[in-house]
């Protein structure tokens, strides 16, 4: 494990893009408090990234858990204790976006 042994709990959607890499969604942690909409994401290749939740819950699918199996792995791997989700609160997600902009 990595990040200096430390666990992260956090809720995490998994998706299939149209090309059919994973992705994995953290719809609370906000990527930018500059832009409305952008979170932070993880896949095999890029690994950390930012996201637009709409625009990728569009353009992708649900991946079952045979497909998001080895992406989950080496998420808990690196420190991260998963909560899956199937779509975001939208006041929780408000809630986690204010909080970035206060302390920013």
């Amino acid at each position: 494990m990595s990040m200096e042994d430390e666990i992260i709990d956090i809720e995490v959607i998994f998706r299939i893009c149209k090309g059919g890499d994973v992705v994995a969604l953290f719809p609370y942690s906000i990527y930018s408090n500059d832009h409305i909409g952008l979170i932070n994401s993880y896949m095999h290749i890029g690994q950390h990234s930012s996201s637009s939740y709409c625009d990728t819950m569009q353009s992708s699918k649900p991946a079952k858990e045979d497909g998001y199996k080895d992406l989950k792995e080496e998420l808990e791997s690196i420190g991260y204790n998963l909560k899956i989700i199937k779509r975001r609160h939208f006041q929780k997600y408000l809630d986690a976006w204010h909080k970035v902009r206060e302390t920013a």
